[in-house]
């Protein structure tokens, strides 16, 4: 293992943490491709093309700290209205949270509070509405990682109080469905050793309690990297468990272990109210209502981080590339994938959301001489989306 990922697993960050499993999986089920290839997986019959290409454009962000600052999670909430988080400071271990919010014309940092003395880094954002917001990741006071879990009011953001779960334990991803029914996602244990496990926390209004999904994912290694709802009765979660993908179901009663295909560590899922879902890591998993079946495919050298789903014929999935340096953005027009790569190096794009107008957010951070940057991407299927 390169000083590179050690030190991305040391970070835990999603981006970071899973790249190290999911290069592993990528160079052995695939062989090279060209970075502005088109996959096309067997499309459905009722698959209609877009009808216009896509369009990226860099959104500027804001870089409150001079020693480096990176996003690792977005909500898209309304046109004027989305969140980004992450963390400022060391690379490796940001010494504060950071926080920044759109309004519709620009990205302004947001206060945000610090639940440790020395790290403190939020992973994944979800709103339920305007005045109702999560935000999670870990913090250490230099013994070891815990929850950090933080609430938006429509005023303020605070620390909310987390169980307590493990010597070391971390949050990647979070869903909210209603005031009083959220999801959190992450791992116990150290990953380092081989020892991490998955991490389930419920909002039931009042307090974070954790969920026993043991039974649902088997002994052995396992973390959970995202998480999607699209009702209270229906919730995803993805991660890996040893090196294979893992998928989990709620249904309004249980968790539920899901069959599916391909290799190595799902990053990121989003769900359609029509039944469909998008699961990318080192495979590209699609869930048509029934079955899940490989929906593409990741370039060897990639590593896909988030996935985006603005309608069914419109999914965006974002990564990095190892070998160029670059970011990656591609996406599904109901029957191929159109990848291309950004337009910088050194660039690492780990999450992204999408609105019900096709517009999608994708942020993540770029290495330049000065230090960490964040970075912010706004795409849609039509010039005129951006």
């Amino acid at each position: 293992m390169n000083p590179q990922q050690q030190r991305a697993v040391r970070n835990g960050a999603v981006a970071a943490v899973l790249t190290v499993v999911l290069l592993f999986a990528i160079d052995a089920a695939f062989p090279t491709r060209s970075p502005s290839e088109r996959t096309s997986p067997t499309p459905s019959p009722s698959a209609t093309p877009a009808e216009c290409a896509p369009d990226r454009a860099v959104v500027r962000s804001q870089n409150p700290d001079a020693t480096g600052d990176q996003l690792l999670g977005v909500a898209a909430v309304a046109p004027d209205d989305a969140w980004a988080v992450g963390g400022a400071g060391d690379r490796a271990e940001p010494a504060s949270t950071l926080i920044e919010r759109w309004d519709g014309s620009r990205w302004t940092v947001v206060d945000s509070p610090d639940g440790g003395q020395v790290v403190n880094v939020l992973e994944a954002v979800d709103a339920a509405a305007d005045d109702d917001a999560w935000a999670v990741g870990r913090a250490s006071d230099g013994s070891g990682d815990r929850p950090l879990i933080e609430h938006w009011d429509g005023a303020a953001w605070t620390l909310a109080r987390s169980p307590t779960v493990a010597a070391t334990a971390q949050l990647l991803g979070v869903a909210a469905v209603a005031a009083d029914d959220a999801w959190a996602v992450g791992s116990v244990g150290d990953a380092t050793a081989g020892m991490e496990r998955a991490l389930l926390l419920h909002w039931d209004g009042s307090s974070w309690v954790p969920v026993d999904v043991t039974g649902a994912v088997g002994g052995g290694r396992s973390l959970l990297a995202g998480v999607s709802a699209v009702s209270a009765t229906d919730v995803w979660a993805v991660g890996y468990h040893h090196n294979r993908p893992l998928v989990l179901r709620f249904d309004g009663r249980r968790w539920m272990s899901a069959d599916v295909p391909g290799r190595g560590a799902l990053a990121g899922v989003a769900a359609l109210e029509s039944g469909e879902v998008w699961a990318v890591g080192a495979s590209v998993l699609h869930y048509d209502g029934a079955t899940w079946t490989e929906g593409g495919r990741v370039r060897r050298g990639g590593a896909l981080a988030g996935v985006a789903v603005a309608g069914p014929n419109d999914v965006w999935a974002v990564g990095s590339d190892a070998e160029t340096g670059r970011g990656i953005v591609q996406r599904w027009d109901g029957s191929t994938w159109d990848i291309a790569p950004t337009a910088g190096r050194a660039e690492v794009l780990t999450a992204a959301s999408a609105l019900p107008d096709g517009t999608v957010w994708t942020v993540g951070y770029r290495d330049t001489p000065r230090g960490r940057r964040t970075l912010v991407l706004r795409a849609g299927a039509c010039a005129a989306s951006t």
